[in-house]
């Protein structure tokens, strides 16, 4: 799932930029969402620091208006924290595309505001790009990726913004959990844990990716996920738990 962020300081422009952009995303509602439009590029800097290793697509206006960077600027901070991020320049100014060069951003496209007809076609070219090279990436690394059967079609999620699976009310089913989806499948917890070494069962209803654990409640036998949702952990599998994230960086209280 692809989160996708706007900045542009002009607000006639953002508004028909957000309308391209809602229109793409509704039509691909299991890929992307579309997260936040601004005109100021300290929302989109907190966005960036708070979406560590999750699949963001940036665009970015180029002069931004009272602000003290503009988006070269601001794509080169971006880059710090999310290295693996797409961004795409949406400008009037062509003249400053080198210095997509010179701050080393690595951007997808650069895309002239010349007419809107124009920019939307492009922006559907961008996104579609984004989708292919994640679908040929699919294929290539297929350890990177967990894909279920869902409502007669395919979903793959990476492993990484997986946060845990849970057993359903529905019987047979499991609920797998990402920061912004909640996806029932037919699946059991003992055939998904053995998929990746990430996955740990901690409880006869849980199974938690251990990358994503905030937090390790002993006293109240509850985990904490990154995003502040809990889960069951049960005393025999808790010592398992332990050795399982002593290496990592969450805290055991």
């Amino acid at each position: 799932m692809f989160n996708i962020f706007l900045c542009e300081d002009n607000e006639l422009e953002r508004k028909k930029l957000s309308k391209y952009i809602h229109s793409y995303v509704k039509r691909r509602t299991e890929d992307m969402v579309f997260s936040l439009s601004t005109d100021n590029p300290k929302d989109i800097l907190k966005q960036s620091q708070s979406n560590i290793n999750k699949k963001n697509i940036y665009f970015l206006d180029v002069e931004i208006k009272n602000s003290n960077i503009n988006g070269i600027h601001l794509a080169s901070e971006i880059r710090k924290y999310d290295p693996n991020c797409y961004i795409i320049f949406i400008t009037s100014h062509v003249e400053l595309s080198y210095l997509t060069f010179i701050y080393k951003v690595e951007a997808l496209d650069y895309i002239i505001k010349d007419n809107f007809d124009n920019i939307q076609r492009r922006l559907n070219e961008c996104l579609d790009t984004v989708l292919s090279r994640e679908n040929t990436l699919k294929s290539t690394n297929p350890n990177n990726f967990f894909t279920v059967e869902t409502n007669n079609k395919s979903l793959s999620f990476q492993i990484d913004e997986i946060l845990y699976f849970e057993t359903s009310q529905s019987i047979h089913k499991v609920i797998l959990h990402t920061n912004n989806k909640m996806v029932e499948f037919y699946g059991k917890l003992k055939e998904i844990v053995q998929i990746n070494n990430n996955f740990y069962r901690c409880h006869q209803s849980y199974v938690v990716n251990i990358k994503n654990i905030k937090k390790v409640n002993t006293k109240d036998m509850i985990i904490i996920m990154n995003n502040n949702e809990e889960c069951y952990v049960s005393r025999r599998l808790l010592k398992g738990l332990k050795n399982q994230i002593s290496q990592l960086n969450c805290e055991i209280i």
